[in-house]
């Protein structure tokens, strides 16, 4: 009998705790070099991890173009599985729907370096502005740049969840026929 009560309370407390939401607070910055910094908090603001600084330097890989392509050939092996593509987006969807964005901007120059290509660029991109502007929260501004090749700004957002409201949306997605039959055609593709 307590054994079933310790496992009840053991279940029961990683149910809280994923029922407490996790702020992901980030800022990136372009000017000469990028910046970019993260901070993960929990319990409200409580416990919190910064993310960022400078980045580690890749470690050699060995096998180098042979795992490339035998990475790849799995990769396609996956996105290949009927179904899978649009199964994942699905996911995607599912959970961008769950984050409670609480603060969104973007400022951007941009420039291509020739004028044409800047209206161009600027003509595709301010009706999708437009909409973002529309949503709560956001600020989104990008201004062209007509002389030069330029590219510098920033982008800051403060997005919260609650990590318990994706368990649907993984596990319908990580048990579906499709998923399986996905993972199947990876370890096919692997053992080639």
């Amino acid at each position: 009998m307590w054994i079933l009560a310790t496992v009840s309370g053991v279940l029961l407390c990683c149910v809280l705790v994923f029922c407490i939401p996790v702020d992901v607070m980030f800022r990136i910055e372009k000017d000469v070099g990028a910046h970019s910094r993260v901070r993960i908090g929990w319990m409200f603001g409580l416990i919190g991890k910064d993310l960022g600084g400078k980045k580690a330097e890749p470690a050699a890989q060995k096998g180098g173009r042979k795992n490339r392509m035998r990475n790849a050939r799995v990769l396609w092996a996956m996105m290949r599985t009927r179904g899978f593509l649009r199964k994942f987006l699905r996911l995607c969807s599912d959970s961008v729907h769950l984050l409670h964005i609480k603060r969104f901007e973007l400022h951007l120059l941009v420039g291509m370096g020739d004028p044409t290509e800047t209206g161009l660029l600027c003509a595709g991109l301010w009706p999708v502005l437009a909409y973002g502007n529309r949503l709560a929260l956001s600020n989104i501004h990008i201004h062209p740049d007509f002389a030069e090749a330029n590219l510098r700004g920033y982008a800051v957002a403060d997005i919260r969840t609650t990590p318990i409201r994706f368990v649907g949306p993984v596990t319908r997605f990580l048990f579906s026929l499709t998923t399986l039959r996905a993972v199947k055609a990876m370890v096919a593709a692997w053992r080639k």
